[in-house]
């Protein structure tokens, strides 16, 4: 859960299927006293929400806590708190689009184009806030009501430069639209005299799990050990039977390269080869046994026979 030492009470996290994600810490970042980032593994295809905690030791510097959701750099919903508001859990789950009526919010994989086909590669600023889930934090005082005003979410698909995006970000899109209860007003509010307009900024970037090992936010998957520097009792039978079969591949390869010398030589193709010397390389065969164990056992063969060496004296 994010908490900051600036808004005592407050926590924020993003829940899948009910369940807050884990945060991880990016240790080489450092944050200001009123903010607070951490990155969550993102499922392509997953509903997710903002789950928003308000405690008993919450403080009201107004008569209103103002909460505010953007994803990607578009805001999604909000939310103001009156000063009796203790003790309270309230889920954002996407966007309201009419009177008791959302559509819900779910993590999508971004599509890309090469460079040369992307006109806004460069220059595009909505580059910046990709993968990114922002909830600020208001201390407010409320001046009026109004009817309620409901937002579209874009429907445009979002496309970028494989550049531009470095392989790292992921993207939101909205899913289903489902009843919720919502209030017909909205509340107008103004900044408490004195006090900064944002108390708090809670900063979640999502990406995928390749992308974080990437990152080297969670660590990366360690390289198997081959099977032939691992002990032959931790081996499987089909791993026994992999190396096996390893073994015999590297025999016939090492025999082929041995038959080319040997025909390279006889020749004459060899350098150091003498007019009326002949010489027959021997080769050596490697048989591989399965025993009953499970375990193997080299059988080296070797080939004695070599042709004599002829020298003719004149």
């Amino acid at each position: 859960m994010a908490i900051l030492d600036s808004l005592p009470g407050v926590g924020i996290t993003v829940v899948v299927d009910g369940e807050d994600l884990h945060e991880y810490q990016d240790t080489h970042k450092n944050d200001g006293e009123e903010t607070v980032t951490s990155y969550i593994e993102a499922t392509s295809g997953a509903n997710f929400a903002i789950r928003i905690k308000i405690s008993k030791d919450t403080i009201y510097k107004g008569d209103r806590l103002d909460f505010g959701v953007t994803i990607d750099g578009e805001y999604v919903d909000g939310l103001s708190m009156t000063k009796g508001c203790l003790d309270e859990i309230i889920l954002i789950e996407g966007m309201p689009v009419s009177q008791g009526h959302l559509k819900k919010m779910k993590f999508s994989e971004l599509k890309t184009v090469a460079e040369e086909y992307s006109a806004s590669s460069g220059n595009d600023e909505r580059v910046k806030t990709l993968g990114s889930i922002c909830v600020t934090v208001k201390h407010r005082n409320t001046t009026s009501f109004v009817p309620r005003i409901f937002a579209k979410p874009a429907e445009t698909e979002k496309i970028f430069s494989e550049k531009d995006i470095k392989g790292e970000a992921m993207t939101h899109s909205f899913g289903d639209e489902i009843e919720v209860t919502e209030a017909s007003v909205a509340v107008v509010t103004e900044p408490v005299p004195g006090l900064k307009d944002i108390a708090g900024t809670y900063l979640f970037h999502y990406r995928s799990q390749a992308a974080l090992k990437k990152l080297l936010i969670i660590p990366r998957t360690p390289s198997p050990i081959p099977l032939e520097d691992r002990p032959e009792q931790e081996l499987s039978r089909e791993e026994l039977a992999e190396l096996l079969r390893k073994y015999k591949a590297k025999a016939v390869e090492t025999a082929l390269a041995n038959k080319k010398i040997k025909r390279e030589l006889e020749n004459g193709g060899g350098d150091d080869s003498r007019a009326g010397k002949k010489a027959r390389l021997s080769t050596a065969s490697i048989y591989l046994e399965l025993n009953d164990d499970d375990t193997f056992t080299q059988i080296p063969v070797v080939n004695k026979q070599k042709e004599m060496e002829v020298i003719t004296m004149d």
